[in-house]
């Protein structure tokens, strides 16, 4: 109960400004989100409870290494605010106070109590919808995200050789059935060469039976004229014996 109040009472201490120059904090935002893991992101547990103001005000999330400027005490995270003042040099991106890169120094060291503000949230791992269920302060959240970002290789790893594995073992099937496959397409190569070698034969032998009965047509033809020269030959004997 009593770090809530603290929380509270932080929160009220430094009341958030409006944010400026939306364009330029999208771009940002979206230059930041692109440079970091979201492995690296950690998730509040109770966001309603962690003060406006411990929150980076151009990628909206926690810092994970935050700093905080001299003049105005506002928090960023460091690509963040470097970032911003390549849009907008000498400018605070919050309150559009003048300020330089010297003014951006560690948290820690700059605004202790808002430090140990800052490190006592409580915040569940980027990859909890994965499956992690790491839970803790936001102060030994670094040192989880990294072994779980690991882990994470680790496991995608085991995942790829798993798959690999599998997919050796659908190649040597492929291979067998291909070596199969071969196999029936030379049977079938060969069966065709001998239906073909058939075929030729089975014309070769069609072409001899139309030749042999083309010469039987043509003796029959020669047999019948002898048989009508012979017969007409004989009638006149016939007609004189009568």
């Amino acid at each position: 109960m009593a770090f809530n109040t603290i929380l509270h009472l932080f929160a009220n201490l430094f009341p958030r400004a409006r944010l400026i120059g939306t364009r330029s904090i999208t771009v940002c935002r979206k230059t930041h989100l692109q440079a970091t893991t979201v492995s690296r992101m950690a998730v509040p547990i109770r966001p309603e409870e962690v003060p406006k103001d411990l929150v980076c005000p151009v990628c909206l999330e926690l810092p994970q290494d935050p700093y905080t400027l001299k003049p105005c005490s506002h928090v960023f995270c460091k690509d963040c605010f470097r970032s911003s003042l390549d849009r907008s040099p000498r400018k605070c991106p919050m309150c559009r106070g003048y300020c330089t890169r010297e003014d951006l120094v560690p948290m820690k060291t700059g605004s202790p109590l808002s430090y140990r503000i800052w490190a006592n949230i409580a915040v569940k791992c980027g990859q909890h919808s994965e499956g992690c269920g790491w839970v803790g302060s936001l102060s030994d959240y670094q040192s989880h995200a990294q072994s779980c970002l690991q882990e994470k290789k680790i496991k995608s790893i085991r995942s790829l050789k798993e798959e690999n594995e599998k997919l050796k073992i659908e190649n040597e099937h492929i291979i067998v059935v291909c070596g199969e496959l071969k196999g029936e397409i030379e049977s079938l190569s060969t069966t065709n060469e001998k239906l073909r070698s058939t075929v030729l034969k089975l014309k070769r032998g069609r072409q001899d039976l139309q030749n042999t009965v083309h010469k039987m047509q043509r003796g029959n033809q020669e047999l019948l004229k002898r048989i009508v020269k012979v017969f007409k030959e004989a009638t006149p004997d016939q007609d004189e014996e009568k």
